[in-house]
């Protein structure tokens, strides 16, 4: 991932590096728990069906490093935070495209 500047140039230097295929971030909401108020970035991983069927993974960003929040997803797309609740599809859910499901985390620390 990389950050824009206010001349609307790409900064040379990446502020995060590690993702294979990201696909959302955002914020939490003040009442998810203990981490209100981060950053959260889903990554697809290698697309399902070519050999990363349980490869994706959301991240959370705690002091400017992506940290594990949640795994052993297929391909974790279209991540949103709706109340208190993290929402995403997993449009292969069970390792292939067709099998997939609506997938909600809640924040329990």
């Amino acid at each position: 991932l990389s950050v824009i500047g206010t001349d609307g140039k790409m900064k040379d230097d990446p502020y995060l590096v590690g993702f294979i295929d990201p696909t959302g971030f955002g914020y939490s909401p003040s009442n998810f728990g203990s981490y209100s108020g981060v950053a959260f970035i889903s990554d697809m991983g290698k697309l399902s069906g070519k050999g990363g069927e349980a490869d994706g993974t959301i991240s959370r960003v705690y002091k400017g490093v992506a940290r594990p929040f949640a795994g052993n997803l297929a391909d974790p797309t279209c991540m949103r935070f709706l109340g208190n609740r993290l929402v995403l599809c997993d449009p292969a859910s069970k390792g292939k495209r067709g099998d997939g499901a609506i997938v909600v985390i809640t924040s329990m620390l």
